[in-house]
């Protein structure tokens, strides 16, 4: 039972996929990050996220059978239970490489040759860990695989995993929204899955079709749904502090010009999976440190620093986090940037001399925010 979609039903090799630990590590990851900072209903996990993702998958594909089959647009061979079976294990799957507190983390703690979050979901899925090996005894993993990569032959249903308008943002615009308390996330998905359709090209390669009369007004709302949630929550101000402030405590935990004595404390009784990272050679961790690497995980290291670091500056950062003294917007125009950074350099370097880290104030280095 989904708390935004109601009941969904599934087979029984769905919950062997579910089980795995690549899955069930989705629980652990928040699936807003620090917005919850801001809006304290937000504490749903990716998880969540995941299983509604799936449920809409489920209801997409029953529409698209409906629409193109009883059409003659497309052959019962088109749209078969093998392929359905891979296109909602796709939507189940397709944020298992996310790190740590979605995507505030995810520069420093993707392992090494992964520019984003979809290349480390294929390569868990690849690699033949139990996720892999549950799809593959559930449907084709190759074809699940080509879906979240967009190479399949079926361009309408790749569409649907990663486009402007698919599973994933349908489910997380909604839910989100529902989490906050706002009303800004509302939009009628029924009447949007009611108007998809899949048409055949020139290379009878199934193609995904709005149709306007059904589907355009719908759309709107969702588009503008979608662009309000980003300006209204996630693009927040004060969540941007937060998430800032919690780069700029693995940046000094990583930083290698600190003294020694600050880099040897700073793993002591942090678990094993950041060891990798804190070296602060720019090492990233390897695939089973990042599966073993959830946000309860970067909270006990935070919880470590902030009540007995002796780095001071890494002491107060983690404890400014905690107790939520967050970075404040402050905005510049593009030409005062270089001259605004200079300054604020200068006034931390003051502080540090002539303070302790207990009174050191809540300064962040200036960015650009006029964009």
């Amino acid at each position: 039972m989904d708390a935004i979609h109601g009941l969904t039903l599934v087979d029984p090799s769905f919950w062997r996929v579910v089980d795995t630990p690549e899955v069930q590590r989705l629980r652990w990851i928040r699936q807003t990050g620090l917005a919850h900072l801001v809006y304290p209903g937000l504490e749903h996990s990716r998880f969540a996220h995941a299983i509604g993702a799936y449920g809409v998958s489920r209801r997409v594909f029953a529409q698209l059978k409906d629409a193109t089959i009883s059409t003659g647009l497309l052959g019962p061979s088109d749209l078969d239970p093998e392929l359905e079976l891979a296109f909602t294990t796709a939507a189940l799957c397709h944020d298992l490489g996310h790190t740590a507190f979605s995507h505030v983390l995810e520069t420093l703690l993707l392992p090494k040759g992964f520019r984003s979050h979809e290349d480390c979901t294929l390569e868990l899925l690849r690699r033949g860990g139990k996720v892999g090996k549950a799809i593959e005894n559930r449907c084709d993993l190759d074809q699940v695989i080509d879906l979240l990569k967009g190479a399949h032959w079926n361009d309408g249903l790749c569409k649907l995993l990663s486009g402007q308008i698919d599973v994933d943002r349908w489910d997380y615009v909604m839910r989100d929204a529902a989490a906050a308390g706002v009303v800004y996330g509302r939009y009628d998905l029924d009447w949007l899955i009611l108007s998809l359709s899949l048409y055949p090209d020139s290379e009878r390669r199934p193609r995904l079709l709005i149709e306007a009369h059904r589907g355009l007004v719908a759309m709107e709302h969702f588009l503008a749904a979608r662009r309000s949630m980003y300006q209204q929550i996630y693009y927040h101000p004060t969540v941007r502090g937060a998430e800032r402030l919690l780069r700029a405590v693995f940046e000094r935990a990583c930083d290698p010009t600190r003294p020694k004595s600050y880099k040897k404390e700073t793993t002591n009784d942090i678990p094993k999976c950041l060891h990798t990272v804190l070296k602060g050679t720019g090492a990233r961790p390897t695939l089973d440190e990042f599966i073993a690497t959830d946000d309860t995980t970067i909270i006990a290291a935070l919880k470590r620093w902030s009540h007995s670091a002796t780095d001071p500056v890494l002491r107060y950062l983690a404890s400014s986090l905690f107790d939520r003294r967050l970075f404040k917007e402050v905005r510049f125009d593009p030409a005062e940037v270089e001259s605004a950074r200079a300054t604020v350099k200068a006034t931390v370097r003051k502080a540090l001399k002539s303070r302790t880290a207990s009174d050191l104030p809540a300064v962040s280095l200036a960015h650009d925010m006029s964009g």
